[in-house]
């Protein structure tokens, strides 16, 4: 990781949080690469622009670099909320953007 991630446990949020997804952006649960699952990274969080949808699913655009994954920053993708957990999970790539994500849940 470097200076500017952090590792959070569970499913905390960070303060900030709130106020991003308040100005359409949620985070987003997305499955890692192999690489990162060696490395014992069980997933990663990253906001999610919300294009179409409502709180329980909907389409969004990824707007972070991607550190443990192959998805693509920009890439359109399908969300999904865990209403148990109140975690919103990746559903389905739409559409990569600047190459190609072949990453599936």
């Amino acid at each position: 990781m470097n200076k500017n991630m952090a590792f959070i446990k569970g499913n905390k949020s960070l303060p900030t949080d709130e106020l991003f997804q308040s100005d359409n952006m949620i985070k987003v649960r997305f499955p890692v690469n192999a690489e990162s699952k060696k490395r014992g990274i069980g997933s990663e969080r990253m906001w999610v622009e919300v294009i179409s949808g409502n709180a329980k699913d909907g389409v969004g655009e990824i707007n972070n670099v991607p550190a443990f994954s192959d998805f693509n920053l920009g890439a359109l993708i399908s969300y999904e909320l865990d209403e148990e957990d109140g975690v919103y999970y990746f559903g389905k790539i739409i559409k990569s953007k600047g190459g190609s994500a072949n990453v599936r849940k």
